[in-house]
């Protein structure tokens, strides 16, 4: 499990998905990958934080379907 603040909100998403892996789950996205997803300021929306963290771990992402995203462990 990646390290992060115990209890942050990050934290709890890394290991929710950390898990999702572990059990061998599909992991599908409703929102393009591809795009940047920032707030005003221009920091990162938890959405990117949970795409940058997967693409760390090795994943890419193939569309499936027209809203529809696959990440993939390449």
């Amino acid at each position: 499990i990646a390290s992060c603040l115990v209890g942050s909100e990050m934290c709890i998403r890394d290991r929710y998905i950390d898990n999702q892996i572990k059990l061998n789950k599909t992991i599908i996205l409703t929102d393009n990958p591809e795009l940047q997803y920032l707030f005003g300021d221009g920091s990162k929306r938890f959405y990117q934080r949970e795409i940058d963290y997967l693409s760390e771990l090795g994943y890419t992402f193939s569309q499936v379907d027209d809203e529809l995203w696959k990440a993939i462990l390449e």
